[in-house]
C-alpha cells in the first residue's frame, strides 16, 4: 500500500488545497482500512464482517467537485482510479471522456493509439457508451480516412460511441462516404454537438448539409 500511495502521489498535478486534501483522506483511507481489517481478524478469526473505512464516505458533492480539477488530466484521473474501488467508479467517466487515434503513420508514435486499436479496446471492456469527444489524426496529407476505415469489422466499434458530443477527423473524404453516410455516422445525430474536419475532401456545402442542425461545424 505505501507503494501505491507513493505511486499515485507521483502522477498527481498540482491541484488545489481542497483537492489535496481529499486525495489524501482517499489513499490514507484505504491503508487505514486494511489496517483494521487486519487487527480484526486477528483478533477474532470468527469475524464474518469486514469494517469500511471512511474512504467510500466522503459526500458525493466533494468525490465530483475533487474529480472536476482532472477532467483533462489522464495521469491524475488514473492515480485516483487505482486507490480503491470507490475511487474507480467516481473516476471511471472522466477517465474515459475522451479518445484519440492516429493512423500509424509515425514510426515512433505508441502502436497502442493507432486505429481502431483504441477503440477495439474500449469496445471489449464496454467503455465506448463513456466517450464524449473522438479525435481521429491522420498524420499525413496523403493518408485519408475514407470508407475503408469503417469496415463492418470497424464500425462495429465506431457504432458504439452512443454518447458522443464532439469529434474531429483528419483528412475525411466526404464524397466517397456519401452512399453510406447514414449507415456509418446516422448513429450520432442526436449527441453530436461538435463537429471539426481538419483537411476534408469534400465541398462547404456538403458538409453544412450532412451535419445535424444542433451541431457546430469547423
Amino acid at each position: 500500500m505505501p507503494t501505491l500511495i507513493s505511486t499515485c502521489l507521483l502522477h498527481i498535478s498540482p491541484l488545489s488545497c481542497l483537492a489535496k486534501i481529499a486525495v489524501y483522506v482517499a489513499l490514507f483511507g484505504g491503508l487505514w482500512r486494511q489496517t483494521k481489517t487486519k487487527a480484526k481478524l486477528f483478533v477474532s478469526s470468527d469475524a464474518t464482517e469486514v469494517p469500511l473505512g471512511p474512504i467510500n464516505k466522503l459526500p458525493q458533492e466533494l468525490v465530483e467537485e475533487i474529480l472536476s480539477y482532472f477532467v483533462d488530466d489522464t495521469r491524475t484521473l488514473q492515480a485516483c482510479s487505482l486507490t480503491c474501488r470507490f475511487w474507480y467508479i467516481a473516476a471511471v467517466r472522466d477517465l474515459h471522456y475522451s479518445l484519440t487515434t492516429d493512423d500509424g503513420s509515425m514510426t515512433s508514435m505508441d502502436k497502442k493509439h493507432w486505429w481502431p486499436g483504441p477503440l477495439e479496446k474500449m469496445y471489449e471492456l464496454d467503455l465506448l457508451p463513456l466517450v464524449k469527444r473522438l479525435r481521429i489524426r491522420m498524420w499525413r496529407r496523403k493518408t485519408w480516412f475514407a470508407p475503408d476505415r469503417l469496415d463492418e469489422h470497424n464500425l462495429r466499434y465506431f457504432s458504439a460511441l452512443e454518447n458522443l458530443q464532439e469529434l474531429g477527423i483528419d483528412n475525411l473524404v466526404l464524397r466517397d462516404f456519401m452512399p453510406d453516410l447514414q449507415r456509418c455516422f446516422g448513429h450520432l445525430s442526436s449527441t453530436l454537438r461538435f463537429l471539426a474536419l481538419k483537411r476534408p475532401f469534400g465541398s462547404s456545402r456538403q458538409i453544412v448539409c450532412q451535419a445535424d442542425a444542433t451541431s457546430t461545424v469547423q
